[in-house]
């Protein structure tokens, strides 16, 4: 199958690029890509080409990314001109943009109006469609944003308070989901489809204790309302010396929601201080179908002891003079449970750690 990306800006679709870099990840929100012409057009037509226009990506007919270009750069020598484009998807400006709501304190709302209301402040708005395909759980007691705080990392703190992680779509949109439902068609095998492969386990943001402490609200009015001082504990096994973190709760919080907190710290630390990373000699799976983000995927690398089901974090396409490939990222999928346990067991690893 021919492997080309187009970028598709208002009704002009553009391809034959030298290299392509299109990344999507279910950690980072936003899309990105970065694409290289040489020897193609004129410096005046490369110019319309510049930041801030709307822009679809799409690799082998299908659209990946819908955002705008962030940077243009032309360059131009004695031999050749050429021109690099990037960008991101639409929800770039929630990870850029500071959350201005005033006043900004909400009580007693569902995470869905919350997370609207973020996204169209005070009569104005991001024109960033809300998707929620999972159960958010009880409403938000209290929630303010921290002074000069990103849209993203408000709607980040808010969510994960409850293990719901917000993605964006090929389409732009917002999604507030649960993460791992769907399964790749093909398995990933060392020797047969993957080229190279890496492991990497760092534990500087991995703690011993996860304590959360968090205040609700009592009964009463004026002088006579009492708040009560909430805490949540959850322990790593893995972590043998004393490293205790303590965490702030974002909102107010019951005492079974700041366990819940930290079980989840607890959880998407551990999850994330192992890595693999995979090198595949193409984009599509064996039925056609491209490798994709959040996809559940059987893996068996030998020599690096794995040998079970991850998840893919984050995919990167590449293509360089002719040459595709691609780059996934992998993680164990029990870090986005929506049910985090209390402790984190060494007996209960799996064999999908490259260290004993």
């Amino acid at each position: 199958m021919l492997n080309e990306v187009q970028l598709l800006v208002g009704t002009d679709r553009l391809e034959g690029w030298e290299a392509v870099s299109v990344q999507r990840s279910i950690d980072t929100l936003c899309g990105n890509f970065s694409i290289d012409m040489l020897d193609a057009w004129d410096l005046d037509t490369v110019i319309e080409l510049y930041p801030g226009l709307p822009c679809n990506v799409i690799v082998n007919n299908e659209k990946l990314i819908s955002g705008y270009i962030d940077k243009q750069i032309p360059r131009i020598d004695s031999t050749r001109n050429s021109i690099t484009i990037t960008g991101r998807c639409k929800t770039g400006d929630l990870v850029d943009c500071s959350a201005t709501n005033n006043p900004g304190t909400w009580k007693n709302i569902e995470l869905r109006g919350l997370v609207k209301s973020l996204l169209n402040p005070n009569g104005n708005t991001f024109n960033i469609v809300l998707k929620v395909d999972t159960n958010l759980g009880e409403k938000v007691k209290e929630f303010s944003i921290n002074t000069g705080e990103t849209v993203f990392d408000a709607i980040s703190r808010v969510c994960s308070d409850r293990a719901v992680v917000p993605i964006s779509t090929n389409k732009g949109e917002l999604l507030l989901t649960n993460i791992g439902g769907n399964k790749a068609y093909d398995d990933l095998t060392y020797g047969v489809n993957i080229e190279s492969a890496e492991g990497e386990a760092n534990f500087i943001n991995r703690f011993s204790t996860y304590i959360v402490k968090g205040q609700q609200s009592g009964r009463g009015q004026g002088w006579t309302k009492q708040t009560t001082q909430k805490i949540g504990t959850s322990r790593d096994d893995y972590i043998t010396r004393f490293r205790p973190k303590v965490i702030s709760a974002e909102s107010d919080i019951s005492s079974i929601g700041a366990q819940n907190r930290a079980n989840w710290e607890a959880q998407i630390r551990a999850g994330r201080s192992m890595l693999l990373t995979v090198f595949l000699p193409t984009w599509q799976q064996s039925n056609g179908e491209l490798w994709k983000e959040n996809l559940l995927v059987y893996v068996n690398i030998p020599k690096l002891r794995v040998d079970g089901e991850l998840l893919i974090r984050e995919v990167e396409y590449k293509l360089n003079h002719n040459k595709c490939s691609t780059r996934l990222t992998l993680v164990d999928p029990s870090i986005y449970a929506p049910s985090p346990k209390k402790i984190i067991e060494k007996k209960k690893r799996k064999k999908i750690m490259w260290i004993k």
